[in-house]
């Protein structure tokens, strides 16, 4: 995969997509003109860990899943839109696509913080062509959990819509004065709809008949464990030389492999 260096100010970067997501619009705006310095995050933490963690981080994602990688990436440009980039964590040879690696809390899942960097992850593998790509997070100290995020155009269109509409303001000289709230909304929900490991997350508050099966379930919830907890105790009763118990309309009987069955008197 080819890749140059290039001036993060002449065009929108993975990072700086998530930027626009984020309603930062006019500190990148103030950046992207060179009015601002980007935020020095020397003294961050968080920051700093995952880049210490970085290399390793990349070595277990490759000694776990099998794949060759090229972790000296420099910038990719989309071959069409110049004023698009990505800069990639590793490319992996044996499937022609790239990973990004992130180290994050400990209180969140990976179906969670894949959705939370999706526009980086489809920015990305639009400038480069590819079709899905790898996450892998770390949260907290534990062993790295990896997914494959498949491209989905639908979400990619209204990302890019996005970008020109904040990129106009750089190119005009123009300081945005707001971020398009509704739409920033609409694709912080329409992330779930990315497959993430051919899997995708709905949203069943719209169907009335799983709303109905939900309250059914809810409501009968507290008695069906109190029924669980009553046929423990009464198999409790039952001494280990018992085949068969019975009384009060139900009886207790031992299978073959020593197993209690209960059932009510017919």
């Amino acid at each position: 995969m080819s890749s140059f260096t290039i001036n993060r100010n002449q065009g929108i970067g993975g990072s700086d997509a998530m930027k626009i997501m984020a309603g930062d619009w006019f500190r990148l705006w103030q950046e992207k003109t060179q009015r601002a310095l980007p935020p020095d995050l020397s003294d961050v933490f968080a920051v700093q860990l995952g880049k210490c963690t970085e290399h390793l981080h990349i070595e277990w994602f490759s000694r776990r899943q099998g794949f060759a990688v090229d972790a000296e990436q420099d910038y990719h440009r989309h071959p069409n839109l110049d004023w698009m980039f990505a800069h990639l964590d590793a490319w992996l040879l044996p499937v022609e696509t790239f990973v990004e690696v992130k180290h994050c809390h400990a209180n969140t899942t990976l179906r969670d913080r894949a959705e939370y960097y999706m526009p980086q992850l489809q920015h990305q593998m639009y400038v480069t062509g590819r079709q899905s790509c790898w996450f892998s997070v770390i949260l907290g100290n534990a062993e790295p959990v990896a997914a494959e995020i498949q491209f989905e155009l639908a979400y990619m269109e209204k990302l890019i819509e996005l970008e020109l509409a904040f990129w106009w303001h750089v190119d005009n000289d123009e300081p945005p004065h707001e971020a398009p709230a509704q739409q920033l909304a609409a694709m912080a929900e329409a992330a779930a709809d990315v497959h993430i490991d051919r899997l995708r997350r709905v949203q069943m508050d719209g169907n009335n008949h799983w709303t109905s099966l939900a309250t059914e379930y809810l409501e009968l919830k507290p008695s069906a464990s109190r029924y669980d907890a009553v046929v423990k105790q009464i198999k409790e009763l039952i001494e280990p030389d018992v085949g068969e118990a019975a009384g009060a309309g139900i009886q207790v009987k031992r299978d073959k492999k020593g197993s209690l069955r209960l059932t009510e008197l017919k």
